[in-house]
């Protein structure tokens, strides 16, 4: 995984997910086949303490990996508006101008 995290950060986010998928897939076969008197509870349980060293680092990544995007994402929207903006400002004009020489 943590190759994955030096190689691509979503690459990382997406392993990270199915690992921990794994996980839980683990603590289900050792709940109903492996260890009689394990609990569900205890199993998953197991499984997360297992997880829990990777779960920081995985969360300051998702987190950086959304702030990123989302701060990309606003910018193209910017960009757009300021186009659009600047597109019906000119069209502005240009019907203005276009009244103005009606009137003469």
């Amino acid at each position: 995984m943590e190759e994955a995290c030096n190689r691509d950060i979503s690459l990382y986010l997406k392993t990270t997910v199915l690992v921990f998928q794994r996980y839980i897939q683990v603590a289900r076969v050792l709940w109903k086949e492996a260890k009689p008197g394990l609990t569900k509870i205890r199993a998953e349980d197991l499984m997360y303490q297992m997880f829990e060293h990777f779960m920081d680092k995985y969360l300051k990544e998702e987190l950086n990996y959304v702030r990123a995007q989302s701060v990309e994402e606003i910018e193209k929207w910017n960009q757009k508006v300021t186009m659009d903006m600047m597109m019906l400002y000119r069209l502005h004009l240009l019907c203005t101008s276009i009244l103005f020489e009606l009137e003469l």
